[in-house]
């Protein structure tokens, strides 16, 4: 069966002239599959140097990673604040224009490069099986990924309130019974449970 599929998808690619989705349905074919996880480590190592490739620069202010779309805020240059709003869903992008909540300084960017983008996978998996037994079972539309900077909460800092901190991966589930939030750092290193909610 699966190979009819394959078949089927081949002569598509074939028929439409479209690297992007060529690109994320061999990917997603490689495993087995007719789609791939947002946050599938093959995907997310093919998909961020298109990225930066589409932005035309390095810094990005927030990456938003959902079961369907990705969605991605970045400066609109290098020498500005201004910024975008990028949505990405099945290897294709689509800029959006200007990002309704613009940041207060370049502090709130950080580089695409900061950030082990293959370890959100795994990140993910762990978080799930830390997770079901606590909040019940968790449909892939029920996970998101966010990377951004965590809020600077000295409230004596000029940036008080504002997310100029380490960057951060967050994840945040919602089972069958209630939720859990979870953070690691950049480099995807030590997951921890934040709440049960």
């Amino acid at each position: 069966m699966l190979y009819a599929v394959a078949i089927l998808v081949g002569i598509a690619i074939a028929v439409l002239p479209n690297t992007r989705f060529t690109s994320y349905t061999a990917l997603a074919l490689q495993q087995g599959q007719l789609s791939l996880d947002n946050w599938d480590s093959d995907y997310l190592d093919h998909l961020i140097p298109k990225l930066e490739g589409e932005l035309g620069h390095n810094p990005v202010e927030a990456v938003y990673i959902g079961s369907a779309v990705i969605g991605v805020n970045a400066p609109i240059g290098v020498d500005t604040t201004n910024s975008d709003s990028w949505t990405i869903r099945n290897g294709g992008f689509e800029h959006d224009g200007p990002h309704s909540g613009q940041p207060e300084s370049s502090a709130e960017f950080f580089s695409l490069d900061d950030v082990n983008w293959a370890g959100i996978e795994p990140l993910v998996k762990h978080a799930l099986d830390e997770a079901r037994p606590k909040i019940g079972e968790v449909t892939e539309d029920n996970i998101s990924v966010s990377v951004d900077r965590a809020t600077d909460n000295d409230v004596e800092s000029d940036q008080f309130g504002r997310p100029v901190g380490d960057v951060e991966i967050r994840i945040s589930l919602t089972g069958d019974y209630s939720g859990a939030s979870f953070v690691s750092d950049s480099a995807a290193g030590k997951l921890e449970l934040i709440s049960i909610h």
